[in-house]
């Protein structure tokens, strides 16, 4: 599955519910600027639950203008 078909489909939202396009996300950020990203916004779930998460990634490099993939780490932060 491309990284762009992946990246959206648990229908990642910001805080207003407006739509996120892959670029926006850290992941994408990372991919396609190649520069780190951190970001918190809501997927819905394959639950079809909404939830909040935190997304931190970050490009990978095999020399230092050749990039060969992404790094995205995923989690709910504590509530309250």
């Amino acid at each position: 599955m491309p990284s762009t078909e992946w990246a959206t489909a648990f229908n990642p939202v910001d805080e207003t519910g407006a739509p996120l396009p892959f670029e926006g996300l850290p992941l994408g950020v990372a991919i396609t600027r190649g520069e780190p990203d951190h970001r918190h916004f809501w997927i819905e779930g394959s639950d079809g639950v909404r939830r909040a998460i935190e997304v931190t990634a970050f490009p990978l490099f095999a020399h230092a203008d050749d990039m060969v993939g992404a790094v995205a780490i995923f989690w709910e932060p504590e509530a309250g």
